[in-house]
């Protein structure tokens, strides 16, 4: 799928690489791909600015990994970094070798709020801080979106029967996680809460939510 992704913005003009943030030699990719951006627009421009700093902005959604990546690209912790969305409040320049700059920015989402399935995307990845929303019913949703895109991912994650309908399963995990109330009842909440976590940390598998054949 993400294969999919890089096609789909080198068909639309743009330039697009996958990496991994945790990865050093996807860390120096960047730097390379950066660095070749740099020398076009060196050579472009001839003598007229011989030495100058490439200004190089992160810009993405709240919550998906903007300050973590900037981390990996400086080296060291300079930007905080967190699971809350919108932690970064305030813009800042940050020196990145010689000649690169990079500007941090808070989140940015101008979401279609009547959309509601783009809206369950956004509050499954975390990216909407001023929606609330119940752990249960939200877990359900993304039980669904597993069952027909990822087949075997809640199988392989808590050894349960994935193949019945998306309360069932949400009991299953429960069960098998000791999410229980003071009489023994099932805490659906406490189990939702499981499962939207853990798909969000990555224990789930490396999940996609939209595919770049289903876009207008």
């Amino acid at each position: 799928m993400t294969k999919k992704w890089v096609e789909w913005f080198h068909t639309h003009g743009y330039t697009s690489i996958a990496i991994d943030a945790k990865k050093n030699n996807d860390i120096k990719n960047v730097f390379s791909q950066l660095n070749r951006r740099r020398d076009a627009i060196k050579e472009a421009r001839g003598d007229r600015i011989p030495n100058f700093d490439l200004k190089v902005m992160v810009v993405g959604m709240p919550n998906v990994g903007k300050s973590t990546l900037l981390n990996a690209i400086k080296g060291r912790k300079s930007a905080k970094v967190g699971n809350i969305p919108g932690i970064t409040k305030n813009q800042q320049w940050i020196r990145v070798q010689n000649n690169l700059l990079f500007l941090d920015t808070p989140g940015i989402l101008m979401p279609n709020r009547q959309n509601l399935e783009k809206m369950t995307l956004l509050q499954i990845l975390h990216s909407m801080e001023d929606m609330e929303y119940d752990e249960a019913d939200l877990a359900l949703k993304a039980i669904k979106l597993l069952q027909e895109k990822y087949p075997g991912a809640l199988k392989n994650r808590y050894t349960i029967d994935e193949n019945s309908s998306e309360l069932t399963v949400l009991e299953a995990i429960a069960k098998k996680r000791g999410a229980l109330l003071s009489k023994g009842e099932l805490d659906y909440y406490r189990a939702g809460a499981i499962v939207i976590d853990e798909l969000r940390k990555g224990k789930l598998g490396r999940i996609t939510l939209e595919n770049p054949d289903a876009l207008d």
